[in-house]
């Protein structure tokens, strides 16, 4: 039973190509979902993260 797939840009043609060659229906979608940016702490350190899917970033101070 085929899946239909939906999928972002930027996933490799390679990988969409063998799961349509699997039989699976693909859709890329046309607008980019959801994003997150987040900080952690761990001990002393905090570390921060930006979804580079929408051009994200993350700068800190020392």
């Amino acid at each position: 039973m085929p899946m239909h797939i939906s999928y972002e840009y930027g996933v490799l043609q390679q990988t969409i190509d063998r799961l349509e060659q699997l039989g699976h229906e693909t859709h890329r979608y046309r607008e980019r979902g959801s994003i997150i940016c987040a900080v952690a702490r761990d001990g002393g350190k905090v570390y921060g993260n930006a979804d580079f899917r929408k051009g994200g970033d993350v700068y800190g101070i020392d």
